[in-house]
């Protein structure tokens, strides 16, 4: 797995030692890490397009660091890591490999494609970060998406996905495990949700 190959170089590495959770970003070169797109089941195919849109996030989300949050709401980032691109485009990316995987849809467009789908998803992320407020860290994800006809521009349905996944210690080998769990879990739940409305 690209995610677990990532954390071994980095432990290996001695990058992660003394990071805490609330730990500021300061390395000049940190490690990137990718999201991993879940495996699904294949599904009955549906002669549909869908077009997967670029996530919005506020700032906090909207970058490369990878976020935590302590106690009083303080926001940080981990030292020494981040993730490979923008996490709304890496967001977006392996939402639609886990859509393609699903072999539900006849094609899984985003908007780069230059072709109308005859669905799309907007998607609001509202949560992706480590959260340690409680004292036992935990990966938050909470998104809110959008299912829309292209045809007639008008919102079929729309949905809250929220997935919680407990670190299995306090520092950024598992928060950002967990974070690819939480992200998995999510991924999964919405091509369920889409492939089911189509």
């Amino acid at each position: 797995m690209r995610l677990m190959r990532k954390i071994a170089a980095i432990v290996a590495a001695g990058m992660l030692g003394g990071c805490a959770m609330g730990g500021l970003v300061g390395a000049s070169a940190p490690a990137t890490f990718d999201l991993e797109a879940p495996q699904v089941e294949r599904m009955r195919a549906r002669g549909i397009q869908i077009t997967v849109y670029p996530p919005v996030a506020v700032k906090t989300i909207d970058t490369v660091e990878i976020l935590v949050k302590g106690a009083n709401g303080r926001v940080a980032y981990f030292s020494g890591a981040a993730w490979g691109d923008r996490l709304p485009a890496l967001f977006q990316a392996r939402l639609v490999e886990t859509l393609a995987n699903s072999g539900a849809f006849r094609a899984v467009l985003t908007n780069q494609d230059r072709v109308t789908g005859d669905l799309s998803l907007a998607i609001e992320i509202r949560d992706f970060q480590v959260d340690a407020t409680s004292g036992a860290p935990e990966a938050v994800v909470d998104v809110y998406v959008k299912l829309v006809d292209e045809r007639t521009s008008s919102i079929i349905t729309t949905k809250r996905f929220h997935a919680r996944v407990a670190a299995a210690a306090p520092d950024p080998n598992a928060g950002i495990h967990a974070l690819n769990t939480a992200f998995q879990q999510v991924a999964a739940e919405i091509t369920t949700w889409v492939a089911r409305r189509g």
